[in-house]
């Protein structure tokens, strides 16, 4: 068996941070632009949310795990910290924007009825702005772990 050092959890858990706060902010600054002007938003918001989805909520769970692991180990509150700015995009993803993301995902995958444009449009700008939540959270958790960690 081998011996799991600290720092490399820490780095792990800096790593997968670093991950979710790039993704955010490719996100929030590239996409939420694109999503605006395209003919079709949703179309394209679907894709970013199938896509940024495959990332998110791995390095959102790798990330926590490895900085309440290292709390475990520690009992540095910086880790436990840490862990929650990591995982603090999650209750607030389900909380929040859940239903804006049920209600667009149930307008994309409803091909019978013809799509409201004013509705799916004030649906995905209301997505963006609450995006922006998990962007600065995302990158709080990351600038906090480099610091805590040095």
């Amino acid at each position: 068996m081998f011996d799991i050092d600290n720092q490399n959890v820490a780095r792990f858990g800096i790593l997968a941070n670093g991950i979710f706060a790039g993704l955010g902010l490719a996100v929030s600054l590239s996409s939420a632009k694109v999503l605006r002007v395209v003919p079709d938003p949703l179309t394209a918001w679907a894709t970013t949310f199938k896509t940024a989805g495959s990332l998110a909520v791995p390095s959102v769970l790798l990330s926590s795990a490895a900085h309440f692991f290292l709390y475990y180990r520690t009992k540095d509150t910086r880790s436990l910290v840490a862990g929650l700015l990591s995982l603090v995009s999650m209750p607030y993803t389900l909380i929040f924007m859940q239903p804006t993301n049920d209600k667009l995902l149930e307008i994309f995958n409803n091909t019978t009825t013809v799509r409201d444009k004013v509705q799916t449009n004030q649906l995905v700008q209301k997505w963006i702005n609450l995006q922006w939540f998990r962007c600065i959270a995302g990158s709080t958790a990351f600038i906090y772990a480099i610091i805590s960690y040095l």
